[in-house]
C-alpha cells in the first residue's frame, strides 16, 4: 500500500505473489477499499508503516508495527517497533513474529 508508483516495488511484489496497491490518495481510504473487497475488518489486519501518512491505518488496525528507523511519532503509536530498519530485514523480522505465533 503506497502513495508512490514504483516499478521495482511492483515487480518485487509480483515475484513474491503479494498484492501491491500503488495509488494517489489517503492510505486509510485505500485500506478501507481493500478490506471491503476482501471481506475483512480492521481488527483482522496487521499493518506496518514508517511515516506520518501511515498513522490513520496504524491507529485502526488490529495490530501495528514499524521498522526501527521510522519517524519518532510513528514509533510512539504502533503496537510493536521492530529491531530491524526498513530495507534491512524488517519484513523478515515481522514474518518471523507472525510465524512464531502460528506455531503457538
Amino acid at each position: 500500500l503506497s502513495n508512490e508508483q514504483n516499478q521495482v516495488v511492483k515487480k518485487r511484489a509480483a515475484k513474491l505473489n503479494v498484492e501491491c496497491i500503488q495509488a494517489n490518495g489517503k492510505k486509510i481510504e485505500m485500506l478501507d477499499n481493500w478490506l471491503k473487497k476482501n471481506s475483512l475488518k480492521y481488527d483482522e489486519v496487521i499493518f506496518i508503516g514508517n511515516d506520518i501518512n501511515d498513522i490513520d491505518c496504524i491507529q485502526r488496525v488490529g495490530m501495528s508495527f514499524c521498522p526501527n528507523d521510522s519517524e519518532k511519532f510513528i514509533k510512539q503509536n504502533v503496537d510493536y517497533v521492530l529491531k530491524q530498519n526498513g530495507g534491512n530485514g524488517a519484513i523478515r523480522e515481522l514474518t518471523n513474529i507472525i510465524l512464531s505465533k502460528i506455531d503457538d
